[in-house]
């Protein structure tokens, strides 16, 4: 398997070595979700804040009790992104979690990534699905806008 290089092929080897990658399943939805290394180092290298690297750790239970809250069309080739909510504790506090599962056109599904809200504040800020807006251009909708929606918060 392809490593990352630097920290982040301690970073990947602890990671599978904890269970995080491979193919976990929705109890929601039933969809299987891979986590690859390569979805390890999209997180290393987006905005890898410390809690974000310790949320890697239970991406696996965050799949597995995500409530499913909607899916958006991603691009112009039948990608679609999945958006869920957990929750997570991070470093001894309670986190909002949204997270972003990906489908390809030949319906495999990846673990995008996610977001975190402790106390009402955002603690990582990418996280945007791409959602048609006028005339079908793509506009950038925030995750965690479609989870306090969906969730009423």
């Amino acid at each position: 398997m392809p490593r990352v290089s630097g920290y982040g092929s301690a970073v990947a080897d602890w990671a599978e070595g904890l269970g995080v990658t491979g193919t976990h399943v929705n109890a929601e939805t039933g969809l299987d979700v891979a986590v690859t290394l390569s979805g390890v180092k999209d997180v290393l290298y987006h905005n890898a804040e410390p809690g974000k690297l310790a949320l890697l750790e239970a991406v696996p239970e965050l799949i597995r009790g995500g409530v499913y809250l909607e899916t958006v069309p991603r691009n112009a080739h039948g990608h679609v992104s999945h958006i869920f909510a957990s929750k997570a504790v991070v470093d001894g506090a309670p986190c909002l979690v949204g997270f972003v599962v990906t489908e390809d056109h030949n319906g495999r599904r990846y673990y995008n990534h996610e977001l975190m809200e402790a106390g009402g504040k955002r603690v990582e800020h990418r996280g945007e699905a791409d959602r048609p807006g006028k005339r079908g251009h793509p506009r950038r909708v925030a995750v965690m806008d479609i989870v306090r929606r969906r969730l009423g918060i």
